[in-house]
């Protein structure tokens, strides 16, 4: 669940990618499934399925594009460029999300340029910039500036119209009339299974709202924003200084000299914290190798994707003297905590 392995653990399964993609897809649709059958439960049995649904839902779609079009991007899926491509543009298609051109464009030739990478001139920070996470701004105004965007109808609006018209743009006329038959498909599956508006309205919302807001917490968190890089021997160190790894959990409970009340208390509230934030954390804004995204900018052409945890460990064992140390955050508010300080001390 934390996204780190513990000492000496290795991996159960060890997919494949071709596996890896299929069963992100297979967790998206059946989690859109569930979501859009909630309708004919009742009482408590409809929200668990709504819910369920919608995590499942936004699960797979973040690791469709956020891992196996990323890595399609970055030619690791099968080596082949025409293949790769066609398949992230499957996965944009399928999710409604930026298409695999323009995924390329900005990702794999600007953000990974050491000169580019986090800066005011990041595709993705260009996006904050816009979202509204200014350099200088004080901590505080930053967190308030992300509990807005997460509920603001317009940043949602604009960033819904950034994604359907990247595909669009960057889709062929044949891949646009598939995609169109595709999602009207849904769409009558949805009001066939509920004659009403519920069924629309269960597809629309992990789609949109809770996987945009996943996008925003992800990236947020994921680099040192803004923040120059200091006295690198190397360019291409900013890639370790600027990333790093998060992690989801909290040390269990020590008894020390606690009673045995106090103590209950503290594993409840452990309990309590893992189960409605870490996991829903882990599940919907870092699933996949999203809590390894520092091994990716250190390693971003290595096979080992579909196992980046168990990477990431062998690599910090190993003791690679190519890049500095690695870095890691505890609890997804820690890692946004350290950008924001970083950003606050950015001159605008």
């Amino acid at each position: 669940m934390t996204g780190k392995p513990d000492c000496g653990e290795k991996a159960i399964l060890k997919l494949t990618p071709f596996a890896y993609a299929v069963w992100a897809v297979l967790t998206y649709v059946a989690g859109l499934a569930l979501a859009t059958g909630a309708g004919r439960l009742h009482g408590a049995w409809c929200i668990t399925a709504l819910f369920l649904g919608w995590v499942l839902a936004v699960n797979g779609a973040r690791r469709m594009v956020s891992t196996v079009a990323h890595q399609c991007i970055h030619r690791r899926f099968t080596g082949n460029i025409g293949v790769d491509m066609a398949v992230a543009n499957c996965m944009a298609i399928l999710t409604l999300t930026q298409s695999a051109k323009h995924y390329h464009d900005e990702h794999f030739r600007r953000h990974h340029h050491h000169a580019i990478f986090s800066s005011l001139h990041d595709p993705a920070g260009e996006f904050l910039l816009r979202a509204g996470f200014r350099p200088g701004l004080s901590i505080r105004s930053l967190w308030v500036r992300l509990f807005v965007a997460m509920i603001s109808p317009r940043f949602h609006g604009i960033f819904l119209w950034s994604r359907l018209r990247s595909l669009f743009l960057g889709l062929s006329w044949k891949a646009r009339c598939v995609g169109i038959i595709l999602w009207s498909a849904i769409f009558a599956a949805a009001l066939g299974s509920q004659p009403t508006s519920a069924g629309i309205f269960a597809i629309i919302v992990p789609v949109t709202v809770i996987y945009q807001n996943s996008v925003l917490l992800e990236f947020i968190s994921e680099h040192a924003w803004f923040a120059a890089p200091k006295d690198l021997t190397q360019p291409k160190y900013i890639h370790a200084t600027h990333s790093w790894g998060r992690f989801c959990g909290r040390r269990t409970p020590q008894r020390g000299a606690k009673s045995r009340l106090t103590f209950s208390i503290d594993w409840m509230i452990w309990s309590l914290e893992h189960l409605f934030y870490h996991l829903p954390t882990r599940l919907v804004i870092l699933p996949g190798d999203l809590s390894q995204h520092d091994f990716h900018h250190r390693n971003p052409a290595t096979l080992q994707w579909t196992e980046a945890a168990f990477a990431r460990e062998n690599d910090i064992a190993n003791g690679d003297t190519r890049w500095p140390p690695y870095q890691e955050f505890w609890g997804l508010h820690t890692a946004i905590f350290h950008v924001f300080d970083g950003i606050s001390k950015v001159r605008p």
